[in-house]
């Protein structure tokens, strides 16, 4: 169906207009709400939040709003959509705030002072727990002039998050976290999918707001961001 109506031959799954398509098809074709609710929502989120190029936002979102019939999951996805458009590159990055393992509270702003990556992860995804913690230790290593921020999204206490993450799998508890506010901060971050890592300069900037640790390219990112800074201080 798509391909009957597209300017272009090739098949991309990030392009508005195939997912505009999306969204009509499952309106049209399921008459089962939960369902319908369900995949228009999945296939919304995973527009919104992967797609890197924010101007179809608006019509994914409106196109949603007005085939959804589930009220939290319209509160959900207009949140997520108002958080893509504030973590524009070059916007500052929001002070939320986090607990840390000793149960204290703090904004964020006051531990970034220099180039920062900020990653997230979840216990129901033990493999990218374990396999992000071992790069970012890698990359600290190979990267010292770069923090690595580590934050948990799980709505469970700060014990859980030390017990994974020393006495477990005996990985550092430097520079780790919690949100205060799980859900809400989730979703003003749109930290979907779990892998999703965020690069900020030494004053707060954000680099690139939708990156991953695993990328072929994130060590050029840094690389580049050190080489900035470098720049700067020079001048």
């Amino acid at each position: 169906k798509h391909l009957d109506h597209s300017d272009s031959n090739d098949f991309n799954t990030y392009d508005i207009c195939y997912n505009l398509d999306i969204l009509n098809i499952v309106d049209s074709v399921i008459t089962n709400s939960t369902i319908k609710n369900d995949l228009l929502f999945h296939y919304s989120i995973n527009y919104l939040t992967r797609n890197n190029n924010p101007d179809g936002n608006v019509e994914i979102l409106q196109s949603f709003l007005n085939k959804s019939t589930h009220a939290e999951n319209k509160k959900d996805i207009t949140t997520i959509a108002e958080g893509i458009e504030n973590l524009k590159a070059g916007n500052n990055f929001p002070n939320i705030e986090l607990v840390d393992l000793n149960n204290k509270n703090l904004n964020i702003s006051t531990i970034i002072n220099k180039p920062t990556v900020i990653y997230f992860w979840s216990h129901r995804f033990n493999n990218h727990f374990k396999e992000s913690h071992v790069k970012t230790k890698e990359l600290s290593i190979k990267y010292p002039e770069v923090s690595f921020i580590s934050i948990n999204v799980d709505e469970t206490g700060t014990s859980f998050c030390k017990d994974s993450a020393s006495d477990k799998n005996a990985y550092s508890c430097e520079n780790e976290f919690q949100f205060k506010n799980p859900k809400q901060t989730r979703l003003a971050l749109a930290v979907y999918p779990i892998t999703k890592t965020f690069i900020l300069d030494s004053k707060n900037k954000i680099v690139n707001s939708n990156t991953n640790l695993f990328n072929v390219t994130f060590e050029e990112e840094l690389l580049g961001l050190i080489s900035k800074r470098s720049e700067e201080r020079r001048v």
